[in-house]
């Protein structure tokens, strides 16, 4: 038998595509589907802003008015890179380089030409226009001209009342306060100034400019309320070294530190078996980090760091926290346990604390308290000042966020919300009358270590106000509600409707949701809690045609381990009872919860995956959950499968002989695994899939900076125990080790890019089948990643590659030369 492997070398036009009258007509209905896009609220919540996201483009917004219907709404078409609300009075755009201002009040409209960048100042109402020479001028709402200056190379804005920027003179480089009307030289300086920051409290500008001819970084503070200027001297500091700055207290006591960057040998790479921070191979450096104290008018204290600890800010004035980094690190879970101490800047000396887990420490506003699991799973409360612990009895609390007092600790989690009295040391449940996850929409997240450690302080918006969002996982119901002074009011009460988007002014008491479903596309709302009356502001779908015929069907079943799972069914368009029809089943884990999503046709959906254009071209769909046992990854996800197949069995509109299995991801490896051990279906589709899990298991994977086994052991594929203690489990769920049962056509296909499925995993399947003569075509894409970018020709030409699959193998149209030139014999 012949086998061929297209390897697709870059873009569309190289490669003959049938069914251009197809492409042409789907293209045509993409054009008329959209969903839509919140992009803004106004601060007092009397406006909205909105886009329609159609798959081809995204040029159409709209501004519309909540709460005063004599005003009118604007339309705006234009690939804006840019978008704000000045107030309440009108908007700001920019697209290919022209700003435009549009007043919402009396219909006026300015334009701005050559500009590059803007900046809104909030509270102000005034806006920063950089035009392609580098001249900045200030406006206000109106139009007017406040403040300009050219020659400008950094801008530094709190995006509030505060815009600093650094312009460079003649011999000099100068920084200027533009704010509230002004142009103040604040410093300048004959060196070259490299970055301007202003700080989280809005007191500070930090300044790091190049120390003459050492080249190496020289701190300037500058103290926006004062007006003084201060250089520490870092005597330590080397050249290479990049130095931040933070603030500890509003005293001027500050943390400073600089990381030095030690580039590894590119010739020879040493991997060392107790290394804990492999990612410096995949980065190619390793670093040396020092940290200062710095007080005004004192010589700065280096703090001490014999053991290379990673340092940060608790928030607290007196103590910062401390970890080896890499120390507990043995890949085995997502984010490493953390040895944490504290180290008490009065007297330099390290206190060790506890090992926590998973990296996931939250932080209260003023850092006297934080909170973290040990490796008990326990949480534990930790007071910085009195240095004491305390546990919270219950494991199956959820993530925690402090309130800006720090006197209250709630937790979100799937059962329920729940608050901790940290005075009274008392945790009780919130209740309302719905079950269902419960998850705190107005908290901040704010980031105290970086993307590779969970270390956050989470802190409320509103005191005052708590918004809840309800998520009913059996029922796929959701709500929305608010509580204030203990009594709860409801948003948006328990609805089977998909809510999209949810967006709400600072105050929380006007919000702006999109409301939709599977046969209903998606309809604009504005609610206002003062009166709680709901406005209907717009409803999209106008020109969607065939929405009225769509429909599907959740179907239950359980697996062999008698849990109740649930399939969607979508019916095909035309749907008569009296036809068979062909199926696709597309496979990943838990699906149903996309039961009441409104779909649109589209290139940029899942990759190789269009349930609108399956079902309007007259196939069945269907998206059954899949869960894991004891049995394996693999042969959970079969016997998922063959339940849920079982469920529909007796249904004569289904063509039992023209069904076909398609997963992407993770849902690619359960296909691999399900073709080697099925005979009901007719055909497969796998994208970006493990094929040898053995070998994935012990491999780096460059997307998680990391070895994959974490993920067997403790992570997506729930394999729940190292290989070295149960390799035959292992072995049993790995495809390639069963490609001889493959006994029908499979469509492979994979980004030679993939940093999270190495691509030579689908290489190797394909090759298994290859020498077990089975039909297999391999599309190979060598610049795309694991997901084809969207709006590339590559993702285009996978779409229509497998549509015509479905075809060639479910409804029997065989005019696909690509696909014929494996499956017709040569002559």
């Amino acid at each position: 038998m012949k086998i061929i492997v297209l390897f697709i070398l870059a873009i569309l036009g190289n490669v003959q595509i049938s069914h251009c009258q197809i492409r042409d007509t789907l293209e045509q209905k993409m054009s008329k589907q959209y969903r839509l896009k919140i992009y803004s609220i106004s601060k007092n919540g009397n406006w909205v802003m909105v886009g329609k996201h159609y798959d081809l483009n995204r040029d159409t917004v709209l501004v519309l008015p909540t709460k005063n219907k004599k005003l009118g709404r604007l339309e705006l078409i234009g690939p804006y890179v840019y978008k704000a609300f000045l107030k309440e009075e009108a908007v700001i755009t920019l697209s290919n380089y022209t700003a435009t201002l549009y007043n919402l009040t009396n219909d006026l409209k300015k334009t701005f030409k050559n500009v590059k960048r803007i900046d809104v100042l909030d509270s102000l109402g005034v806006y920063a226009l950089l035009d392609q020479n580098n001249k900045l001028t200030i406006y206000n709402s109106e139009g007017n001209i406040i403040n300009s200056l050219d020659s400008v190379q950094i801008i530094a804005t709190d995006r509030i009342s505060k815009i600093f920027v650094l312009r460079k003179g003649w011999k000099t480089y100068e920084i200027f306060n533009l704010s509230d009307n002004l142009q103040k030289r604040v410093y300048s300086s004959p060196n070259l100034v490299k970055r301007i920051e202003i700080s989280d409290s809005k007191n500070l500008l930090s300044i790091v400019e190049e120390n003459g001819l050492e080249l190496k970084e020289q701190l300037v503070l500058f103290n926006i309320g004062s007006g003084k200027t201060s250089r520490p001297i870092l005597a330590e500091l080397e050249k290479g070294d990049y130095i931040s700055v933070q603030e500890i207290d509003e005293k001027g006591t500050y943390f400073v530190s600089a990381q030095l960057k030690i580039p590894r040998s590119k010739e020879t790479e040493i991997w060392y078996g107790n290394d804990g921070n492999l990612i410096s191979h995949q980065l190619g450096f390793d670093t040396i980090d020092k940290y200062w104290i710095v007080r005004n008018n004192k010589k700065p204290l280096l703090l001490p760091n014999e053991s290379c600890q990673k340092i940060f800010l608790s928030g607290n004035a007196n103590y910062l926290f401390a970890f080896k980094n890499g120390k507990l690190q043995n890949y085995v879970s997502r984010n490493p346990n953390l040895d944490i101490s504290l180290l008490d800047i009065r007297t330099l000396l390290y206190k060790k604390i506890d090992t926590v887990k998973d990296a996931q420490i939250s932080i209260s506003k003023n850092g006297d308290f934080f909170i973290y699991k040990t490796s008990g799973e326990r949480w534990v409360l930790y007071n910085v000042v009195t240095e004491k612990k305390r546990n919270i009895p219950n494991n199956a609390l959820g993530n925690p966020v402090f309130n800006e007092k720090g006197s209250l600790i709630y937790f979100e989690s799937n059962y329920g919300l729940s608050v901790y009295d940290l005075k009274k040391d008392k945790l009780r449940t919130i209740n309302n009358s719905e079950s269902g996850g419960k998850r705190i929409l107005n908290k901040r997240l704010n980031s105290v270590l970086g993307s590779w450690f969970s270390v956050y302080r989470p802190l409320l918006d509103n005191d005052q106000t708590i918004l809840v969002e309800t998520k009913n996982k059996e029922e796929n119901k959701t709500s929305y509600f608010s509580i204030n002074n203990n009594k709860i009011k409801y948003i948006i009460s328990s609805t089977n409707d998909f809510i999209r988007e949810f967006y709400y002014t600072d105050d929380a008491s006007n919000f702006i949701y999109t409301k939709e479903n599977y046969s209903k596309p998606a309809n604009l709302n504005f609610f206002d809690i003062s009166d709680g009356q709901t406005t209907a502001l717009y409803q999209a779908g106008k020109y969607d045609n065939s929405i009225k015929k769509l429909k599907n069907e959740i179907i239950s079943y359980r697996n062999s381990d008698n849990k109740l799972l649930k399939g969607v069914l979508y019916y095909p368009l035309d749907f008569d009872l009296s036809k068979k029809y062909p199926v696709v089943v597309r496979i990943y884990q838990i699906q149903n919860d996309r039961a009441n999503n409104y779909e649109i046709l589209g290139y940029n959906n899942d990759s190789a995956f269009d349930l609108r254009a399956l079902v309007e071209s007259g196939y069945f769909v269907y998206l059954p959950d899949i869960v894991y046992g004891n049995t394996g990854t693999g042969l959970s996800a079969l016997d998922c499968v063959n339940k849920a197949l079982d469920a529909i069995e007796s249904r004569p509109y289904l063509d039992k002989t023209k069904m076909g299995l398609t997963g992407h991801s993770h849902g690619g490896y359960e296909t691999n695994f399900i073709a080697t051990q099925s005979s009901r279906f007719a055909t497969y589709v796998s994208g970006a899939g493990n094929s040898d899990i053995v070998r994935s298991y012990f491999s780096y994977n460059y997307n998680f900076s990391s070895p994959f086994y974490w993920q067997y052991e403790n992570g997506q594929y729930e394999m729940k125990t190292p290989f070295n203690d149960n390799k035959e489990l292992y072995l049993k769920n790995s495809p390639i080790n069963y490609c001889e049962n493959v006994s029908v056509p499979i469509l492979l296909w994979s980004g030679k890019k993939d940093e999270n499925i190495a691509w030579d995993q689908v290489m190797e399947f394909y090759i298994g089948l290859k020498r077990n003569e089975k039909n297999v075509i391999a599309l190979f894409y060598p610049s795309q990643g694991h997901n084809p970018v969207f709006g590339s020709n590559e993702r285009k030409d996978l779409y229509y590659r497998v549509l015509q699959w479905w075809d060639y193998f479910l409804k029997d149209k065989k005019d696909v030369p690509w696909i014929n030139k494996q499956m017709i014999k040569a002559q």
